[in-house]
C-alpha cells in the first residue's frame, strides 16, 4: 500500500501527530492553510528544494517558533512520523518576508524556525533548500502550527505530494503557451514560451521531420534554458518539421510542452536580395536604399562604373548608404547592387543592378 506523508510546523516544540483524518486539514486558526508552491525534485533519495506558502491570521511574535516535520499518510489518514526518513541535516532556510533562523531537529528528521522579527497578519513564503527526500515511495504533505507547544489538534495540513522512484509518473503534463516558429530560408526561429511553475529547472527543444521521432526520443535536441528564442539552422529545404518545446523539472520530468510544425523554404543563398533604389542624385552624391527582413545581420554594397568595380562597402547595418563625392564624379554613369548577410552567416545572391547618372 502506498503511503502518504505530511510536514507539520509547530510553535516552539514538536509534537507527534497520529491518525489525523485528512490532508489539507486546517486546525490552527492562526495558520489557516499550507501550500506547497513547488518541489524541485520528487525523486526518492534526491536532495530537493521546497517552497512553502502560508497565511497568518493574527500574527506570531519575535521568539516564536515554527517547526517542520514529515508525516506519513495512508488512505488519506495522517499517520506517525516515526517511519519517515526525510533528512533535514543540511537544509537551509531562506525567505524574502520571514525573518528567522533555522536548524534541523529531532535527529535531523525535522526542521525548526526561530523568528527574529514579528509576523503580522498576511501571507508568507519560505524556501527550504537541501532537504533529502525519503527513500520510501509514497505521498507526503506539509503541516504547520503557530501554537507555543503544539498538540495533535494544532496542526494545519497541506495537500499531499508524491515521492517516487520515477517522479515523472505522477505529473500531468500541462500545455506550454507561447511556442511559435518563424521560417526564413532553411532556418526556423523558435520561441519557447514560458511556464510559470517555479519547479521548472530547464527548457529543451526537440525537432525532427516526424512526430514519431520526437515521441521515440530520436529527434535532434537543443537546450533553451538560457534563451527564450533559438534559431535552428541547416535544415533541409522545403521540408516540414515538427518542433516540440518542453518545460522540465530538475528531475527532467515534463511539466509542460507544446508542438508546432513549420515548413522550410529554399536556401537563402538561392534567394536574390531586393533591387536597391537611388534617390537624391546630385553632382557627386546619391542615396542608395533597399529593403530587407529582420534576420539580416548586415549588407554589402558594390559601386560599379561601366564594367569596373569602383568600391565595395561592407558591414552596412542599415538599409541605406549615402554615396559621397569621394566615390562619384559629376555627369557620370554608375550602377549599384546589394547583397544580404543573414544572422546564420548565409549570404543571399546579389540583387539586380540599379543604374544612376550623376548631375
Amino acid at each position: 500500500m502506498k503511503k502518504t506523508v505530511g510536514i507539520f510546523i509547530t510553535g516552539l516544540g514538536l509534537a507527534l501527530v497520529s491518525l489525523l483524518p485528512t490532508t489539507a486539514f486546517a486546525s490552527d486558526s492562526n495558520i489557516t492553510s499550507v501550500t506547497i508552491d513547488s518541489v524541485s525534485s520528487r525523486a526518492t533519495g534526491n536532495e530537493a528544494t521546497y517552497v512553502i506558502s502560508f497565511p497568518i491570521a493574527f500574527g506570531i511574535f519575535t521568539g516564536g517558533g515554527v517547526n517542520i516535520k514529515m508525516y506519513e499518510v495512508t488512505d488519506g489518514i495522517v499517520g506517525s512520523s516515526d517511519d519517515t526518513t526525510f533528512d533535514f541535516s543540511v537544509a537551509t532556510l531562506s525567505s524574502d518576508d520571514v525573518s528567522a533562523t533555522g536548524d534541523s531537529v529531532d535527529n535531523d528528521n525535522a526542521y525548526s524556525l526561530l523568528l527574529t522579527d514579528d509576523l503580522t497578519s498576511g501571507s508568507y513564503t519560505i524556501t527550504l533548500t537541501g532537504v533529502t527526500n525519503t527513500l520510501t515511495e509514497g505521498d507526503y504533505a506539509i503541516g504547520m502550527s503557530s501554537a507555543f507547544e503544539a498538540t495533535d489538534d494544532d496542526y494545519t495540513m497541506s495537500d499531499s505530494f508524491t515521492i517516487a522512484e520515477d517522479p515523472c509518473a505522477a505529473i500531468e503534463t500541462a500545455e506550454l503557451n507561447g511556442v511559435d516558429a518563424t521560417v526564413f530560408g532553411t532556418n526556423v526561429d523558435m520561441e519557447r514560451g514560458t511556464y510559470t511553475d517555479s519547479a521548472v529547472g530547464s527548457y529543451s527543444l526537440a525537432y525532427a521531420t516526424s512526430q514519431t521521432a520526437i515521441d521515440n526520443d530520436t529527434a535532434e535536441t537543443e537546450d533553451m534554458t538560457d534563451d527564450a528564442s533559438s534559431i535552428v539552422s541547416g535544415l533541409s529545404a522545403k521540408t516540414e518539421y515538427f518542433f516540440q518545446v518542453r518545460a522540465l523539472s530538475s528531475d527532467n520530468c515534463v511539466l509542460a510542452q507544446d508542438t508546432v510544425t513549420a515548413t522550410t523554404k529554399r536556401k537563402l543563398s538561392n534567394t536574390r536580395q531586393a533591387q536597391p533604389i537611388v534617390k537624391k542624385i546630385k553632382k557627386r552624391r546619391a542615396l542608395v536604399k533597399w529593403t530587407g527582413n529582420t534576420y539580416i545581420d548586415r549588407y554589402t554594397l558594390q559601386l560599379w562604373k561601366g564594367n569596373k568595380k569602383k568600391h565595395v562597402f561592407t558591414g552596412i547595418t542599415v538599409k541605406k548608404k549615402q554615396l559621397k563625392k569621394k566615390f562619384l564624379k559629376s555627369a557620370k554613369k554608375y550602377k549599384v547592387r546589394v547583397r544580404a548577410i543573414y544572422v546564420t552567416g548565409e549570404k543571399s545572391d546579389w540583387s539586380k543592378y540599379r543604374k544612376l547618372t550623376t548631375k
